[in-house]
């Protein structure tokens, strides 16, 4: 160090630099042994439909989150800062739920798998890690304003073979007025 309290400039950027290395690192690392799904409360939000919901042609699951499935679920936390990788790792937890403050309205929530413990699919030669919840978890179906309704009819047709004839069905339909989503029941 150059004999100043912190040291200098030029150190605390390569300090800051090896840090986002290690937690780029860390980040890789976990992608290969932990899967992580995202869930959200806003089932009615346009953004969220537009960002995930291919564009309000996709489907929405809604799950009962006092199911014991989901008794690890985290709320993600949303920061400015990049989170600090911890030189041991302890940090690494907080890395896996920690995103950018600009996705805050998402109200995002996480609940990481070991991907060893998952079933595999391959879908166009990509790996898809899968763990199934219990059919009890599933609690309802909304389509997107704009998905095509024969994908609807077969939808609502096959979850009773799919063992989940319990969940409702719904639909998302654009307000006349507003930019709101209004479900209603799909029958």
């Amino acid at each position: 160090r150059d004999g100043k309290e912190g040291g200098s400039n030029e150190e605390k950027r390569k300090e800051g630099r090896n840090e986002t290395g290690m937690l780029q690192s860390l980040r890789d690392f976990q992608e290969s042994l932990l899967g992580v799904f995202c869930l959200t409360t806003k089932a009615n939000d346009p953004r969220m439909w537009g960002h995930y919901g291919d564009r309000h042609r996709g489907v929405m699951i809604g799950f009962d989150s006092r199911h014991s499935d989901f008794s690890s679920v985290e709320q993600v936390i949303y920061s400015r800062q990049l989170p600090s990788a911890g030189v041991d790792g302890s940090e690494f937890g907080k890395a896996v739920k920690t995103k950018s403050d600009v996705w805050k309205e998402e109200d995002e929530w996480r609940l990481t798998a070991t991907l060893s413990k998952c079933e595999v699919k391959m879908f166009g030669g990509t790996p898809v890690y899968i763990q199934r919840p219990e059919r009890e978890c599933f609690h309802s179906i909304t389509f997107g304003c704009r998905t095509e309704h024969s994908f609807m009819i077969a939808v609502a047709n096959s979850l009773g073979r799919w063992g989940l004839s319990h969940c409702t069905v719904w639909h998302a339909r654009m307000c006349d007025r507003t930019y709101d989503l209004i479900p209603e029941k799909f029958e």
